[in-house]
Parts: structure tokens; sequence; C-alpha cells
């Protein structure tokens, strides 16, 4: 997977006779090896390769073209452990469950733009307070550092509880987040190991994988909105609020892209979500308000019988509904987690460093430099930037023709950008349609003449939007 950079210069083979391992990278060692050997920027010719090979004693040697070996110590071996395991935790990160997924089933090879297609919950998490808290902080000297330690404090915590409940974080919107909660059918198999029922509660019937799903997703929402409504950032006496619309239905995930940008030889992919729930919360979340969580019509028909209204406001469009709390009389929030996280397989097709090349695709270049280095938590800074904003209407990603035009426009965007040596920093579906996020002057490319590169760069994607 990827360019020609992320092709490994230094390899690790194993020994002939281990049998079915042989298939196998020995991935600990190789990644960071292969990564430093690239950190010169310089091609190596042959003769200057390394082979990573394990020792008859159990250790590693450096093996040149010649056939010299030299033998590593073993702190030199668990530094490169080390190094590998905190730059895949960092990585990965930016790659959702059902994308990790996706690689081991075989849909996520190059040229195959659809990557799942499912049904389940989805849930638009929108956070109010993030302007005003930007605004304050730009006035300090160590904004960005604040900036960063009130998110990071915030939105962990969110995601713990997302996990939990089983969700899928598949985008950040800046301060909003797209969450997935995928219906599955957890009645299959022996239902004897597991301590409750897939819905939490014994003594009611199974409410099918759909309604499970929104059952999960609603749960995670009420507990959401209990602990971090009115989140106090500790600054000017500023607090974070969310509002939040949830939909389900049948959902689509695409990867789309694959143009290397300027600064590196890695293919940019984006992943995107779509599908008839999109619809949904693009009504639903604005009925919110701060507080809040609305459903959809099709979300409250699966679990009207679960949960309590709250009718203490009107809302414009009476179809929709507003979440109030369980009916703890039927289902508590420690039940529905508690069985939501013994039935949660989803480590089992977890990426480890062998796929560091698979993710590198998902993760901007700059990003990456950073974790691989272990200086991302040192990057924070105010910037002066120019950014362009597209908005796409009128294509339905989630059928086969609008993925393919998805596609397309993912492709001409990318070039346009990258021929003006600009970042495509985001591409994505959510309540407002089908949006482009351009930034020019993140690093490390920058220049003098940001705004004329992102004016021109405008320029082209209007003629090549109006030719397709």
């Amino acid at each position: 997977m990827g360019g020609k950079a992320s092709r490994n210069q230094v390899q690790a083979l194993l020994p002939a006779d281990d049998g079915a391992g042989a298939g196998q990278r020995v991935s600990a060692m190789e990644g960071t090896l292969d990564r430093m050997s690239r950190a010169g920027k310089q091609k190596m010719s042959d003769d200057q390769k390394a082979l990573l090979k394990s020792s008859t004693g159990g250790g590693w040697d450096l093996e040149d073209a010649q056939g010299n070996k030299k033998p590593l110590s073993v702190d030199v071996v668990n530094w490169f452990k080390r190094r590998n395991g905190e730059t895949l935790d960092g990585s990965v990160a930016f790659v959702p469950w059902i994308v990790q997924q996706a690689y081991f089933e075989g849909n996520l090879e190059d040229g195959n733009t659809l990557v799942h297609r499912g049904s389940g919950a989805v849930v638009f998490s929108d956070a109010s307070g993030f302007t005003a808290l930007t605004e304050r902080l730009a006035q300090k000297a160590n904004g960005a550092e604040l900036l960063s330690q009130c998110l990071t404090s915030f939105f962990t915590p969110l995601i713990q509880l997302i996990n939990a409940y089983r969700g899928d974080v598949i985008k950040f919107s800046g301060d909003a987040l797209m969450i997935y909660f995928p219906a599955v059918d957890d009645m299959e198999g022996d239902q004897k190991k597991f301590k409750v029922p897939p819905h939490g509660s014994y003594g009611f019937p199974d409410i099918g994988p759909m309604a499970t799903a929104v059952l999960r997703a609603s749960a995670c929402c009420i507990e959401i909105q209990k602990r971090l409504h009115m989140f106090d950032t500790g600054v000017d006496g500023v607090r974070l609020c969310l509002h939040i619309g949830v939909g389900c239905g049948d959902v689509t995930i695409l990867q789309v892209g694959g143009v290397e940008p300027p600064e590196t030889h890695v293919p940019r992919t984006e992943y995107i979500i779509a599908g008839a729930p999109l619809a949904q919360i693009s009504v639903a979340e604005p009925l919110a308000k701060n507080g809040e969580t609305c459903l959809s019509p099709e979300a409250w028909e699966h679990v009207k019988g679960c949960v309590v209204e709250d009718t203490r406001r009107q809302l414009d469009n009476p179809d929709f509904h507003l979440l109030y709390k369980l009916d703890e009389s039927k289902y508590t929030f420690p039940t529905i987690k508690a069985s939501a996280r013994e039935r949660d397989k989803r480590k089992e097709s977890r990426f480890s460093i062998s796929e560091l090349d698979v993710i590198r695709k998902f993760v901007p270049s700059a990003v990456f430099k950073q974790i691989e280095g272990g200086t991302l938590t040192y990057v924070n800074e105010m910037r002066n930037i120019s950014t362009v904003f597209i908005s796409c209407s009128g294509v339905d990603a989630s059928t086969d023709e609008g993925s393919q035009i998805a596609q397309e426009l993912m492709v001409s965007v990318q070039k346009i950008c990258y021929a003006n040596e600009g970042t495509l920093n985001k591409f994505l579906i959510d309540d407002k349609g089908m949006l482009f996020l351009l930034a020019y002057g993140l690093p490390p490319l920058v220049h003098t003449d940001e705004s004329t590169r992102a004016v021109m760069s405008c320029f082209d994607i209007v003629r090549a939007f109006k030719n397709m």
C-alpha cells in the first residue's frame, strides 16, 4: 500500500521453517527501521539497503547487501518496539473501527471506492461555545496550548463514552462529531457466555439489531448530556454544550481520493459516510438546542417503547422527538453499556504495526511525521492561513453512481489543491451536505501568497465542477 516513500527499505524476514507464520511480517521491528532509513530523504541504492533478520539465538541482526551481519542490542530492540507502539497508537486513532474491519475483509484495496455497506444509527453531535473559546484563547500567548488542553479534556471522556456503547467516531467536523452505531445481530452464537441480553435487560424480548443500535445510541447521548453539558473549559467562564441529532437506516462508507500531496509520496485518501440517516440528522440536529438530543421519526419508531420523550418544548417539526431519558423500568445505562462492551469484537480487527502503510493514507503527512517523531504534543500554534470552504449538493454518495461522482470530485479537488501547494484538510458529508475544506499555509507548505493560491484554486475548482 502507499506510494514510493511508503515501500519498505528495511525488510523483516522470518526463518524458513516458521510454517504458517512465514507469511506474516515481523512488524514490531520493521516499521521503525524502515522509517529511519527514509529519514535522510535520500533514495537508497540496492547495496545500501539492509535486511532485518531474526538470529538463531532469538535476537535480531542487520544484514547488508554483502551479507555482513551486525547484532542489535536488547536496548535497541526495546527502543524500536516502544517507538513502533507509540506511532501505532497515535496514528490508528485516525482510522475508524469500521474502516479497519473493512481492510481485513479485503474491501480497502486501491481502486475500491465502496468500503462498507450496512445499517445502523448515526449520531451528529455539535458543540456550542467553541468559537467563543478560540476567540478568547487567540489573545493569549499560550492560547494554542490551552486550546489543545481544553479540547482534550472535553473530547476524551466523550469518545470514551462513545466507545463504551460500541459507537464508532467516523469524522470530526471542527467541533462536531459524526458517530456510527452499526446494527449487529448479537443474538448469533452461544448466548450463555454473556451476562445480559443484547439490549441489556432480562425479561424482555429481543428488539432486533437496528433497534438495539438506536437504543445504544440514545443511551449514549443521554449519558453524554448528563456528564458533559455545560462543560467548564476554565477559560474566562466559557462553557461547552452539545446539541445532538440521531437518525438511522442504511449506511454506506466510501474511501475516496488517492492523489499524492506535494510534500510526500504517500497517496492521501479520505473516508466518508453517506446514506439516509444523514438526511435525517440534517433536520434533527438543528431542532435540538443546547443540552438536547433530537431523534428522527425513523429512529424514534425503533425506541419509542424504550425511552421517555421530552415534551417540555414543542418542536417546529412534530414528526421529530426530543429525548428525555431511558424508560428505567425496562432499560438502564449500566446494563446497556455492559452488553455492548462484552459483545464488542472490534479489537479482533484492530490494525497492527504491519498495517502502518495503510494507516498513513488516512493521516495528513505533517501530522503523521509528528506522531512518528513523538512530537505531536509540541506542535500547537496560532497561524495565519487562507481557507477555502466548498459545499456541494445534489449528489447521493450512497448510490453506486453517486460514489463514483464523489471519487471524481475528490480527485479533482485534490489535484487542484496540491498544484497550488495547499492542504485538503477535510472531505465529509454532514448536515450541510458534501463539504471540502482546503487550507493554504499549513506546515510544511508555507508561502507568502497563500490568499492568491487559495483564490486561484477556487477558479480552477469551479471550472472542474462545471465540466463534470
